[in-house]
């Protein structure tokens, strides 16, 4: 029941996003949330090397050293991005269930969808490659630019792909 209620959970929030309407392109910015470079900063700053050691430190720290600041400053580029290009971007970060016991792969899923069907542009955060789910998303987006997997067409001739845009330099800081 568990797996099928949950499923039943992802068509929702799916439905949600196909119901944007854009004729913008619709960008995804790709930031770490649970792991990335504050994950590795944080370790080092408490000399362990897991994140088992650092929840039997403290279970809070996760959230407090690494979640909530990854999340915090991806939501602010987010909207400046969206300011300075003028169309849409979409922040996973801002997006949380685990309240309703989602997994990882859960969120992959919902992602890699909203990916496959709505986004013009993945925008790779610089760090992302310290990101677990930021390297599965980069893996994705290129399997779709070089069309190694399938999207929705809206011609005939040519499959639609997804731009995978890497500008470190503007995302530092």
């Amino acid at each position: 029941w568990q797996k099928s209620q949950r499923k039943n959970d992802i068509d929702v929030v799916l439905s949600a996003f196909r119901s944007f309407r854009s004729v913008y392109p619709v960008g995804y910015l790709s930031t770490p949330i649970t792991t990335g470079t504050l994950f590795y900063e944080v370790l080092e700053k408490y000399r362990i090397k897991t994140l088992a050691e650092l929840l039997a430190i403290d279970r809070n720290l996760l959230f407090e050293e690494i979640i909530k600041p990854n999340t915090d400053s991806g939501i602010a580029l987010g909207d400046d991005l969206a300011k300075k290009w003028k169309f849409p971007i979409i922040v996973p970060a801002v997006f949380e269930a685990k309240s309703q016991r989602w997994t990882q792969d859960d969120y992959m899923y919902v992602w890699y969808q909203v990916i496959k069907e709505m986004v013009g542009h993945t925008i790779l955060r610089d760090g992302w490659e310290y990101s677990n789910g930021g390297a599965e998303e980069f893996v994705h987006s290129v399997e779709m630019q070089f069309r190694l997997l399938s999207a929705p067409s809206t011609d005939d001739d040519l499959p639609q792909y997804i731009s995978v845009d890497l500008f470190p330099e503007l995302f530092s800081g």
